[in-house]
């Protein structure tokens, strides 16, 4: 039988930190831990079904971007109003903007966008980065039991089975975000043998699952060593985070996504400055 190299048990590793940061993250922000109170070490290994050097690692990411406090025996939330602070929401249906200014007229008038006076930063919009003329390389694809938050973000049963589908994207052969969707039963048994084409919305147009409204939450974290790695970006770098459920056209959740998105990528395919 063949051995796992170091590389791959550690990538592994560093995979299974990730995933339960961002789940745990999510959990953290959209309030489903009550404030003050975090599950144990024991709660979370059993609940989550990892190792103990996973929870461990995954509490240290949070606890260095402020999301926990406390010690090993005693773990707290912050409270989710100052985690909203971070948080801008996000419209469902951001607007097309060109990424362009306006042609100059023949006449010599000046454009429309010409002597604008902002007067300060506009507020950012996230833009899904799988839109537009891209490609995507599939990470994972497995099944799990919804551990008790993530079923809470999903509207089921704790326990009750979801696809893990975890997706590199790409612009130009380069990695510009990585996307972890949880979608639930029954959807997920019509993505189990449908390949992967473009992006996720492909994905979903081609095993004909209907899509209606999307929630996205955004903000920015700093990029971990496992990130970094796979985005090609310097460990500690800014990156776009958000946080999404895609619902079918009677408003049932069908998936809950984490998006990590660079921030250098072409505004198009990442931020829109927010309609006035």
């Amino acid at each position: 039988m063949p051995v796992p190299s170091p590389r791959s048990s550690s990538v592994t590793h560093a995979q299974d930190v990730r995933r339960l940061r961002d789940l745990l993250r999510a959990a953290i922000s959209g309030g489903r831990f009550p404030p003050g109170r975090f599950p144990g070490e024991g709660a979370l290994m059993v609940g989550y079904a990892a190792s103990r050097s996973t929870v461990r690692a995954a509490l240290g990411l949070l606890a260095a971007e402020g999301l926990v406090r406390g010690s090993p025996a005693a773990y707290e939330a912050v409270p989710p109003a100052l985690v909203a602070l971070d948080r801008v929401p996000i419209p469902p249906d951001p607007p097309d903007l060109p990424d362009l200014p306006d042609p100059p007229d023949p006449s010599g008038r000046p454009g429309p966008s010409a002597g604008a006076d902002p007067t300060g930063p506009a507020p950012l919009r996230a833009v899904d980065p799988s839109t537009g003329t891209a490609g995507a390389r599939v990470l994972d694809r497995s099944g799990l039991a919804a551990p008790g938050p993530l079923a809470a973000w999903l509207g089921v049963t704790p326990g009750s089975p979801c696809l893990r589908i975890e997706l590199l994207v790409l612009r130009h052969g380069v990695a510009s975000a990585l996307e972890t969707h949880y979608v639930v039963h029954p959807e997920a048994g019509d993505l189990i043998g449908i390949p992967l084409r473009e992006s996720w919305e492909t994905l979903l147009d081609d095993a004909g699952l209907r899509r209606g409204r999307v929630d996205r939450w955004g903000g920015r974290i700093p990029a971990d060593p496992a990130l970094a790695e796979l985005l090609g970006v310097a460990t500690g770098s800014e990156l776009v985070a958000v946080e999404q459920t895609t619902c079918d056209p009677v408003g049932r959740v069908l998936d809950g996504a984490v998006l990590r998105i660079r921030s250098d990528v072409p505004r198009a395919n990442m931020l829109h400055p927010a309609a006035s």
